[in-house]
């Protein structure tokens, strides 16, 4: 499309051939006044809003404008080279139409002297009356070869005649007025109604005498975001989904709605919860706003369709609302094993992980699964031994060493007390739907001492980790160490539970005896409880760790 458009040109960053992160986009030209700008898009709104053949609830193929069903080729036409090429008798071809256009917008409002966005405007209402027949189309070049729809034909269409044009568009809906409309893209997203010559202005709606609960807009895959901040005053509300124990429950859907009297509701808008259980969306003032909390692992209200969740919204408010679900999500049987100083220090292991969220959910209005990514991720990680790694798996309550739960990424070393096989574990089970994915390493070390002469005499023959004096203590112990060659030394107090208490030492330190203290305080300065802690060196590729306690 790009070499009949003066607007705009698509450009690639990389090839195939070359490997990497190689992917194509969109320069494009717009004006503000007497000032031209060449801006870039975002590869994401590019695939998502341009490229995508997807736009709502259409059947993205090749279709056959007589009859609106799926047909092969020659027969079957899709929208993007059909808008730009072809014309039924008596109508402008939009190729024609934007030849020689130099701007994608001029950022003015509600006028057609405006670029593409003004040509593309115009094209529609010629192309196009406002009106219902018979039959209500979904696809786009049925629509066009009927000439005849509301405003859910013009949505459709408006969108793929701009991405035909390669113009970024989605489609903006708020079904409990019954109304959607367009937003196209130029760094932010502009409102626009081509069927009331509507451009940056969503204002005009409240003046219909709309009362927007939420406003969302629509992505190919069927995932939705709240765009009501555009189009009235808004409040946002949080939405906490938790399990009748009061651990959040991840992949629920959150409906919103509008109540009509008498039990009867409309959908607003809806969302599907994180790892943490919430997701937010930005509603409309001056509203009652209903919820509905719908999950595999159970349901609220169980009683009625909705419960009120914010009566007479206020803008500029956010509001939190939380409630459980009537059932339990996944839980996996842990206990932290007993922490016994090692007999067997020949090997270490360390593992580093990070991730992020994959939120999955479903369009209200069909069956299709989207997936979206979102930073930070929640892992349950925990090393076992190999009997315990067979309680594990039968579904039993394990003793499990270094155990983190809900982690979003670590940095975890671990010194094999005893000869056995080890199981390292990063675990989704607790999560009802929503995936993480994981970036993971695995280092392995083999413990080797040497002797190696150290400034001002000979290095101690081995690095060690001795026993703290006094001990127990209070209120502080010295902790004496020797290291047997200079290098990387880490030495910090760890709970029961393996815990991280307080670094002591981090950093280079050369060959020779040294001591530290530690005063009975956390990393934040708070002085911790009484009890047995454990101080753990790590130097060399090895580890150490002797008991502690502190008593009051």
């Amino acid at each position: 499309a790009d070499p009949g458009l003066d607007y705009v040109e698509i450009v690639d960053y990389g090839t195939a051939a070359g490997g990497g992160d190689y992917y194509s986009t969109v320069r494009y030209l717009t004006a503000q006044g007497e000032d031209t700008t060449e801006v870039e898009m975002p590869r994401e709104r590019y695939y998502w809003d341009i490229v995508h053949p997807k736009i709502t609830d259409e059947f993205p193929t090749y279709i056959d404008p007589a009859t609106g069903d799926p047909a092969d080729p020659p027969t079957g036409r899709f929208w993007r080279e059909f808008f730009l090429t072809e014309a039924d008798s008596g109508y402008p071809v939009l190729g024609d139409e934007l030849a020689g256009c130099l701007t994608l917008w001029e950022g003015n409002v509600d006028t057609q002297v405006n670029g593409a966005i003004g040509i593309l405007t115009k094209w529609v209402l010629d192309v196009l009356d406002f009106g219902s027949g018979i039959e209500r189309p979904i696809q786009p070049v049925r629509i066009y070869r009927l000439h005849l729809g509301r405003c859910g034909e013009h949505a459709d269409f408006a969108a793929a005649a701009g991405r035909a044009a390669l113009i970024a568009v989605n489609s903006s809906s708020a079904p409990d007025e019954d109304h959607t409309w367009n937003e196209f893209w130029d760094e932010r997203w502009v409102a626009w109604e081509p069927v009331n010559n509507y451009i940056d202005s969503g204002w005009h709606y409240e003046g219909w005498g709309k009362s927007f609960v939420g406003v969302f807009d629509w992505r190919g895959d069927d995932w939705t975001w709240t765009a009501t901040e555009r189009y009235t005053p808004t409040c946002s509300l949080t939405v906490a989904a938790t399990d009748s124990a009061g651990y959040p429950v991840d992949g629920a859907m959150v409906k919103i709605a509008r109540k009509l009297g008498a039990g009867n509701f409309l959908l607003s808008t809806w969302g599907y919860t994180d790892r943490d259980g919430k997701v937010g969306f930005t509603l409309g003032d001056n509203q009652n706003i209903f919820v509905r909390i719908e999950s595999s692992v159970g349901v609220f209200p169980p009683d009625v369709a909705y419960r009120k969740a914010v009566e007479a919204s206020v803008a500029g408010e956010h509001y939190l609302y939380e409630r459980p679900v009537n059932g339990f999500r996944p839980c996996i049987p842990l206990l932290p094993h007993p922490i016994v100083t090692p007999s067997w220090d020949q090997y270490r292991i360390r593992v580093k992980w990070a991730g992020e969220e994959i939120v999955y959910g479903n369009c209200y209005y069909g069956n299709n699964t989207f997936a979206d990514r979102e930073d930070g991720s929640a892992i349950e990680f925990f090393i076992l031994p190999e009997g315990e790694y067979a309680t594990y798996l039968a579904g039993d309550t394990a003793n499990a060493h270094e155990i983190h739960e809900e982690a979003d990424s670590g940095d975890v070393s671990f010194l094999l007390p005893v000869p056995e096989n080890y199981y390292v574990v990063l675990s989704n089970e607790e999560h009802v739907r929503n995936k993480q994915l994981v970036g993971c390493t695995v280092e392995l070390s083999r413990r080797v001492t040497t002797g190696v002469a150290g400034a001002g005499g000979v290095a101690p023959a081995r690095t060690a980790l001795r026993g703290n004096e006094p001990n127990p203590f209070n209120p502080s112990t010295a902790i004496p160490f020797s290291l047997a060659r200079e290098g990387r030394v880490d030495l910090s107090v760890y709970d029961v539970r393996g815990r991280l208490v307080k670094g002591l030492v981090a950093g280079r330190m050369p060959a020779g005896e040294h001591e530290a203290s530690w005063d009975g305080t956390d990393s934040h300065g708070n002085a911790v409880g009484a009890g047995v802690y454990f101080c753990r060196l790590e130097a060399a590729e090895s580890a150490w760790q002797r008991k502690m306690v502190l008593v009051k």
